[in-house]
């Protein structure tokens, strides 16, 4: 969204799509469904990951003038990952006027993501944006914005069954005359034993993981149509995490691109 708010009675809805850079040919993507784990370099998942969202934004008076509210949900596509999102924006400037001052925001944003028993995620963001918006043969309104981002990346390990295909309670799960040792493709001491639970692990919790992020795109409004498109570009990550061993974060340089197409009254 633009840094200019929806205004105290505007409201918008919208449905957004985005897709985003991935490092595939790490091994740490070789436990997709694509990759055989006999020859993991024949078959790679896709180089980027596709999420579809809606969204609800409202602007408000109070407790301060120029206050945007929103909220939503974003799933990853072919998988059952949802990031719960919600956001304020508080305008320290409108620039609606005819005067070449462009308007000024801020915004705090959350997400929580659920989905998965294994690991417990949520993000949190401060963004500073900035945008002008101009008329377009009297019938349709450009505002171009930009922006920057601290993102804030808090992740706590869950307990994790290393052993999958094996479990405690193998032998009344396996069918009639099937051999327990079929059924679970470990050695036999683990099968049917409370040895199973061994290897159940879990990781230790980090310190809060921090990345930048600058963006830049465009809205679009026609009647009540809104058009939307961003990119973003997150910078190499480089945080230091000291809490068990040290730990530098090494994430690549990534890009992402979104869409969006809402309707505003």
């Amino acid at each position: 969204m633009p840094a200019g708010t929806l205004g105290f009675a505007g409201f918008q809805v919208s449905g957004e799509l985005g897709v985003t850079e991935i490092s595939n040919n790490m091994s740490f993507w070789n436990g997709v469904n694509a990759v055989s784990p006999q020859n993991p370099g024949a078959a790679r998942p896709s180089s980027t990951l596709t999420t579809m969202g809606v969204f609800l934004r409202k602007g408000i008076w109070l407790p301060a003038p120029s206050l945007e509210l929103g909220g939503g949900v974003v799933n990853l596509l072919d998988s059952q990952l949802l990031s719960w999102q919600a956001y304020a924006k508080l305008a320290l400037h409108e620039g609606f006027h005819d005067l070449p001052i462009p308007s000024l925001s801020v915004r705090g944003a959350f997400a929580y993501v659920t989905g998965t028993d294994q690991v417990s995620l949520n993000i949190s963001s401060v963004d500073v944006l900035i945008s002008k918006g101009f008329g377009v043969l009297k019938t349709a309104r450009l505002e171009p914005f930009g922006g920057w981002s601290l993102i804030m990346i808090r992740a706590a390990g869950k307990t994790i069954d290393f052993t999958p295909l094996c479990d405690a309670q193998v032998a009344a799960m396996a069918t009639p005359g099937q051999k327990v040792s079929d059924y679970c493709a470990v050695a036999s001491s683990q099968s049917d034993t409370t040895n199973d639970f061994k290897a159940n692990k879990g990781f230790p919790s980090q310190d809060v993981i921090t990345r930048y992020r600058v963006f830049g795109g465009a809205k679009l409004k026609f009647g009540l149509l809104d058009i939307i498109a961003q990119y973003e570009l997150y910078l190499a990550g480089d945080s230091r995490d000291d809490s068990v061993v040290a730990a530098v974060d090494h994430s690549a340089r990534q890009s992402a691109f979104s869409l969006s197409l809402g309707l505003e009254f």
